[in-house]
């Protein structure tokens, strides 16, 4: 097995996107206020949802919007490897109406982002009898439909709940349950880094989890139903290189920033 000295010391973790990694714990502060869009970006919003609803018509792909249904990041930080994320709420409609803005810090500098719902994700990278899990993304789906992307999802204040504190985990395993039709059965699910996509404007955090799991490839094989994932698509993990250049371009952005963090790190020995 390599060791991760032996790769490459010239490894620039913003060409990944790569936050945080090395992360022992996380907390989530929720203000429980929805978030209040500045009249201007308020216009764009119902503008862009008008022009995606009459697209997704057209196109027969699907939208959605609950008010309160996402978690908005207000702030982040970070104390000895535990990570605060400081929250409020948000929803579909408004973050679809400030994809592409570029982020912009608040007129007091309180806090990044101000002009966006900047929603947090929690994404999968499960390792399943050598393999990592994804998925082809039913062409359906408004967003990356026809794109091979992880079990990923935005969290929810108010379903992803566990012992009374807004959960990540909670929103992983909800996911799994939703795009996989299968109980996950999780022998262990830990933090693994917080990403965002630094070429995409459109991009949002995404809080990356490693899965360890009792289900075996056969199983998840054998029971998948077709939902938001029209297809499974495994990556042999001792051939993770030339198996994603062989379908790098049919992979979401963010997720091939990750899967080539991986390769380039030498994090995939350690799975």
């Amino acid at each position: 097995m390599k060791k991760l000295e032996e790769f490459t010391p010239q490894l620039y973790l913003s060409d990944y996107g790569i936050l945080h990694r090395g992360i022992d714990g996380y907390s989530i502060v929720h203000t429980e206020e929805e978030w209040k869009t500045p009249e201007k970006i308020e216009r764009r919003i119902e503008r862009i949802w008008e022009k995606e609803k009459r697209r997704a018509e057209r196109e027969g792909r699907e939208l959605w919007s609950e008010p309160g249904s996402m978690l908005r990041v207000r702030n982040m930080y970070s104390y000895d490897r535990r990570l605060v994320f400081v929250t409020q709420t948000t929803n579909y409609k408004q973050y679809a109406g400030t994809r592409g803005l570029k982020e912009l810090y608040s007129p007091d500098d309180s806090h990044y982002a101000w002009n966006r719902a900047n929603p947090l994700a929690a994404n999968l990278l499960l390792s399943v009898d050598g393999y990592l899990l994804f998925g082809l993304r039913s062409n359906r789906l408004i967003f990356d439909g026809g794109k091979i992307g992880a079990v990923s999802g935005s969290v929810d204040p108010s379903k992803d709940i566990a012992d009374g504190n807004i959960s990540v985990e909670k929103t992983v395993r909800r996911e799994f349950e939703e795009e996989i039709k299968m109980k996950p059965r999780f022998k262990e699910l830990k933090p693994f880094v917080v990403q965002y996509n630094p070429v995409d404007s459109d991009s949002h955090l995404e809080f990356w989890f490693l899965g360890y799991t009792d289900l075996t490839k056969q199983e998840i094989e054998r029971d998948f139903k077709k939902n938001e994932f029209d297809s499974l698509v495994f990556l042999k993990m001792d051939q993770l290189k030339e198996e994603f250049n062989r379908l790098e371009n049919m992979f979401t952005a963010q997720d091939g920033l990750i899967i080539r963090y991986l390769i380039d790190s030498g994090e995939i020995y350690h799975i």
